[in-house]
């Protein structure tokens, strides 16, 4: 049996992958949206669907899977190729979805014929989410690592060079299918070779029992994704390519900013399962623990990008994008709450409660859709992120209530409120700063706040330390969850 990487190991290789990522599709939409604001529009909800994709193609099975490949050693490959072939076929009729709403005329024209290419995208996507799950699954986190960080760097890479020589939108979106084609066949092989898979016989029991799983899942898994896209699929359709735009910059960045929380969510499962199977005292143990580190690292970052949201708009995307940071500032709480919910979601999958997942977050996409037409309809972009934040705050209230018996409000505030306080300290104190007639040049300069941000961290981390939120004993139990220590 193959090493399970911890999830400061598994962290370190899927988060370097994902930030060189993530730092390649930035500079490849930041060069995009100075380009033209309509193609980065275009681009970005293309983009958007291909997610989709990999999520909804697969039926939401990803973490029934990964759980069950965490816990049964024997039936792994055979487990592992039966959801694939399923994943096959549920891929297949979304793409006959996609290919609808590209020839149903809800989008402009240019959009609607890049989805036509972005279609292509689709079937490949499913078999590569349950290559990524079943490596989560075995702990085989670096091996993930790699993965991503071959497709992120090629399609970026090859896609950045095409815009700098003037190709087209549509060209770009053909490189994210190519290699999505060749990154899925590869990774395919590669887990066939971890699993030792010695026979390509279908266990037609296996394939039923992931049919059996999938409606649950599935309507799991698209709430899911209503809930994180709602405003990126609406709109195009209600405001047109162009306030789009406005809102991709501002939800770049929000991606952006989840990177940290969302990549030891992810290396983290297997651990969840098994203090799960453990006891309930373990499973919660390990829930404070993943809430005091992601808070840590990602409630300053939010903080600072709120105080100089208008900077670092027009720092990266200059004048035209500063209509952006009503939503950048709303996103950039969100993503504090939005870490809340994910650790909660791991809850409540690890203990196997797949009912309450499906209510809460159901509840939150259905919030998130109403909202996202109000909000969208009165304010644009702005709205739109309104409505992103308002949604994830019902979910996780309605998690806590479902988890009342299991993991506490109490509990929850127990773990976050000392990096929560630092954070609104930190926010209030630079935003206080910045209206002093000393740095009253800073508020509105294009690249002096670079200079600030060295001593604002700095505060931030002394509130933090005089908070109590950085302890030796905080520190040791930090310690514990990363490197699974006891």
């Amino acid at each position: 049996m193959t090493t399970k990487d911890s999830v400061a190991r598994g962290g370190a290789a899927v988060g370097l992958a994902r930030m060189v990522g993530m730092m390649l599709s930035f500079g490849l939409f930041l060069v995009l949206a100075r380009h033209s604001a309509a193609e980065a529009g275009i681009f970005r909800t293309v983009v958007t669907y291909i997610i989709i994709a990999e999520f909804v193609g697969m039926l939401g099975l990803q973490r029934w899977l990964s759980t069950e490949l965490a816990t049964a050693a024997a039936q792994r490959w055979p487990l592992f190729l039966a959801t694939s072939a399923f994943s096959l076929g549920a891929s297949g009729a979304l793409t006959v979805i996609l290919l609808i709403v590209a020839s149903s005329g809800v989008y402009e024209v240019a959009l609607s014929h890049a989805l036509y290419i972005g279609a292509l995208g689709v079937l490949p996507s499913g078999v590569f989410a349950c290559v990524q799950a079943a490596l989560i699954g075995i702990g085989q986190n670096r091996a993930l690592g790699r993965l991503n960080l071959i497709e992120n760097a090629l399609r970026c890479s090859v896609a950045l060079g095409l815009v700098l020589i003037g190709e087209s939108v549509a060209s770009l979106i053909w490189v994210f299918v190519v290699v999505r084609w060749g990154v899925t066949l590869y990774g395919f092989l590669a887990v066939r070779g971890t699993l030792n898979g010695r026979t390509w016989v279908l266990h037609r029991d296996l394939i039923g029992e992931a049919a059996r799983q999938a409606p649950r899942f599935a309507m799991i898994i698209i709430a899911f994704m209503l809930f994180r896209n709602a405003g990126m699929l609406l709109l195009p359709a209600i405001s047109g390519a162009s306030e789009t735009a406005v809102f991709a910059v501002a939800y770049q960045l929000f991606d952006l900013m989840l990177l940290v929380p969302s990549v030891l969510a992810l290396t983290s499962n297997n651990l969840f399962a098994s203090r799960a199977d453990s006891s309930a005292t373990a499973l919660r143990r390990a829930a404070t623990q993943l809430l005091a580190v992601t808070a840590v690292a990602l409630f300053p970052f939010a903080a600072l990008a709120a105080v100089f949201a208008g900077n670092l708009l027009m720092f990266l995307y200059g004048s035209r994008y500063t209509g952006a940071q009503g939503a950048l500032i709303e996103l950039m709480l969100t993503a504090a709450l939005m870490m809340t919910d994910q650790v909660l979601s791991q809850v409540m999958v690890a203990s196997r409660n797949y009912q309450g997942d499906l209510i809460s977050i159901s509840s939150g996409a259905s919030a998130a859709v109403v909202l996202t037409l109000l909000g969208t309809w009165w304010m644009g972009a702005t709205g739109a992120a309104l409505a992103l934040l308002l949604s994830t705050f019902l979910t996780i209230a309605i998690r806590l209530r479902l988890l009342r018996r299991l993991f506490t409000v109490r509990l929850l505030l127990l773990s976050i409120w000392r990096p929560s306080l630092a954070a609104l300290l930190t926010y209030a104190l630079c935003a206080l700063a910045l209206r002093s007639s000393l740095l009253a040049e800073v508020a509105h300069s294009r690249f002096t706040w670079l200079a600030c941000l060295p001593p604002m961290f700095a505060l931030s981390a002394l509130l933090t330390y005089v908070l109590g939120g950085a302890s030796q004993s905080r520190r040791l139990r930090m310690k514990q969850f990363l490197f699974h220590t006891r």
